[in-house]
């Protein structure tokens, strides 16, 4: 095995870096990806890494490729709340999603492990959790979220939302 950057090594410490910092700001999804990574297999980040995505202009990133990340944090994480933990000290939601800068919802990891039949009723869920319902219905917007494979996200995310219903037994519709 060669291993010029020590990636292996990362691994087992459960650390990402980025190898070469000059090419990582050339796409500022990479920090929101960085974000993604750090839930999905619960990992962290280096501090040079966070500070080089506390760096990026992020303010071009089209919603569709944020909702992408997003999706992924919450729906592949095994621990989300550390993904959005990073995204907010990062100062990704503080430029992308406002509402959501505040500390990861208690519930987050719980019901990300959930048994929720198919990923657009369980992203529904997982989003009901996240804001009070005024503050999800201007994260959708920006998210540009209405409908996956024909299931009204939107709509059910915003009725777990505004019933208080994104606890741990919620079941969307």
């Amino acid at each position: 095995l060669i291993d010029p950057f020590h990636g292996r090594a990362d691994l087992v410490r459960g650390c990402l870096q980025a190898v070469d910092e000059r090419t990582f700001a050339e796409d500022p999804l990479r920090a929101l990806r960085v974000a993604q990574f750090v839930g999905r297999f619960a990992f962290a980040a280096s501090p040079a890494l966070l500070a080089q995505c506390r760096s990026m202009d992020v303010s071009g990133l089209p919603p569709e490729r944020v909702r992408g990340e997003v999706e992924k944090l919450l729906l592949k994480g095994r621990r989300p709340s550390q993904g959005w933990a990073f995204a907010r000290e990062a100062g990704l939601w503080q430029r992308l999603l406002p509402e959501w800068d505040v500390p990861p919802p208690a519930q987050l990891d719980r019901l990300a492990a959930a048994p929720i039949e198919g990923p657009p009723r369980r992203l529904a869920l997982l989003l009901a959790c996240t804001a009070r319902v005024d503050d999800l219905e201007a994260v959708l917007d920006r998210l540009r979220l209405f409908a996956w494979l024909g299931y009204d996200v939107r709509g059910q995310a915003l009725a777990l939302s505004s019933a208080g219903r994104a606890g741990p037994d919620a079941q969307p519709a």
